[in-house]
């Protein structure tokens, strides 16, 4: 539901100066290991930043590495957290996150993992100088939004079925369905039988993961627009992607783009050409580098009437609690899937959400609302004091 009234962007009032930056590395394994198309996922490789400033205030973020997307390996996610990259936001006052991202984010081309970490954290310190939750200090356009909860490709339609009956009893009202990893008349059979076992209040996503030729995306729209399906996202390659872009309106409204959105510069080019492949942009703070660039990423959606989804990789609290308020303050935001810290065998922090029938909504605490359990530091950069 959308707030009747705008509410603006929090105010900039607080500087500070951030003393310390503490990294850790950690990896974490899944409840359940998933498969999507071509891809098998049972661990994730999961970066820690926490931020101490000279006001006294911390700031924690994590990042997500998802090399099978964005290609970033965490040697590569640790060197780009250097202290020569991060020395121009050290020890100096900053008057917002946006500033010191725009300081230091040239070099964090190629880790927008480790980017979103420093990002997140940014925001919850700045977001805590304020006393203000994140919402508060991003500014809040929606109540309540339902989360979807993702089934990976399993080996039998049986097994999908169990998993959704579990979701279903759960209470969520918003199920996603990857497919793609067979062929085409079994997805739709697998969708058939999943329309007619969810309650007619609950929506249904569906995600080929660049699965499907555009030939196969045709008729997959065409045999299963009787089943209410709210969006198909990502069905064709990144390659095959512009052909999209010849679809009639209507159909664009269908499809939500998401590996073939990695950053800003590529939703400006869309709109520089008036070419946009699909309607819906799938944001997910991994692939762009955080709450910043994926602010890029919404203004231009704003102003060309797309559709906002927020998505995730499987993440900590932490960074699913930043994406969830981000997406709350986005006027153009009509579905979160934000189910990633539900997979994984222990988290770094708790808090961030809370999960009512199906709706997920930001706590109301300072900052991302989010303590940590454990930090295992591998990394420290400091600031000295400068000499009296």
């Amino acid at each position: 539901m959308l707030i009747d009234n705008d509410i603006h962007e929090g105010s900039r009032m607080n500087k500070l100066t951030i003393s310390n930056i503490n990294v850790s590395t950690h990896c974490i394994p899944l409840k359940r290991p998933y498969k999507v198309a071509n891809q098998y996922f049972e661990i994730v490789d999961m970066i820690q930043v926490h931020i101490e400033t000279k006001e006294g205030v911390t700031g924690f973020g994590t990042g997500t590495l998802a090399n099978f997307l964005t290609g970033e390996i965490l040697s590569e996610s640790l060197k780009a957290l250097n202290e020569f990259n991060l020395e121009p936001i050290l020890g100096r006052p900053l008057e917002s996150p946006e500033q010191a991202i725009e300081l230091i984010e040239s070099a964090f081309i190629n880790t927008p993992a480790a980017l979103a970490a420093i990002d997140i954290a940014l925001y919850d310190a700045f977001a805590k100088s304020e006393k203000k939750s994140l919402l508060d200090y991003l500014g809040q356009h929606h109540t309540a939004l339902p989360t979807s909860v993702t089934i990976g490709i399993k080996d039998t339609l049986e097994d999908a079925l169990i998993e959704l009956k579990e979701y279903v009893d759960a209470g969520f009202k918003a199920i996603k369905i990857k497919v793609g990893g067979t062929n085409l008349q079994s997805d739709i059979t697998l969708l058939q039988e999943v329309k007619r076992r969810i309650p007619r209040d609950t929506h249904l996503y569906v995600d080929p993961n660049q699965g499907y030729s555009f030939e196969e995306c045709i008729k997959f729209i065409q045999k299963t627009h009787d089943l209410g399906i709210a969006f198909l996202e990502q069905p064709v390659s990144v390659d095959d992607a512009p052909l999209l872009a010849s679809l009639n309106d209507k159909l664009k409204e269908f499809i939500c783009l998401d590996e073939s959105l990695m950053h800003h510069q590529t939703a400006a080019e869309w709109e520089q050409y008036d070419s946009f492949p699909g309607h819906i942009f799938n944001i997910k703070l991994m692939k762009c580098g955080g709450i910043t660039n994926a602010s890029k990423i919404a203004r231009i959606a704003k102003r060309n009437q797309i559709k906002l989804m927020f998505g995730c990789m499987d993440e900590s609290c932490a960074s699913i609690s930043a994406a969830l308020n981000f997406a709350y303050s986005q006027p153009h935001t009509r579905f979160i899937d934000l189910d990633g810290s539900f997979d994984l065998q222990e988290d770094l922090f708790k808090g961030g959400f809370e999960l009512k029938n199906g709706l997920m909504y930001p706590i109301k605490k300072p900052g991302l609302g989010v303590t940590p359990f454990k930090t295992e530091t591998v990394k420290k950069t400091k600031k000295q004091p400068e000499p009296a």
